[in-house]
């Protein structure tokens, strides 16, 4: 999500290129929107990756906590205590 989020001042900053462009007749370097499409497309798939791997380890973290895997609220019954017996 926030991948996606990141991108939104890229794409505000292309309209404003393209803006300029028309209205004003400001070219930019050869070669610079493709640099700046292919920065922001990996380093846009690098977050996501990230976040991928972000829920994996909130995932292993959750199944690690030393708690109970249930919590009962009441029993119906009471159980006998666990006890050794000796036997002979």
């Amino acid at each position: 999500m926030f991948a996606l989020l990141g991108n939104i001042p890229f794409l505000l900053y292309l309209i404003g290129n393209f803006i300029a462009w028309k209205r004003y007749n400001i070219r930019m370097a050869p070669g610079w929107a493709s640099l700046l499409i292919a920065i922001t497309t990996f380093g846009s798939l690098i977050r996501i990756m990230l976040g991928v791997i972000g829920e994996y380890i909130v995932r292993i973290y959750d199944d690690t906590k030393p708690r109970p895997h249930f919590v009962f609220r009441e029993t119906t019954e009471d159980l006998p205590s666990f006890r050794t017996y000796e036997t002979n």
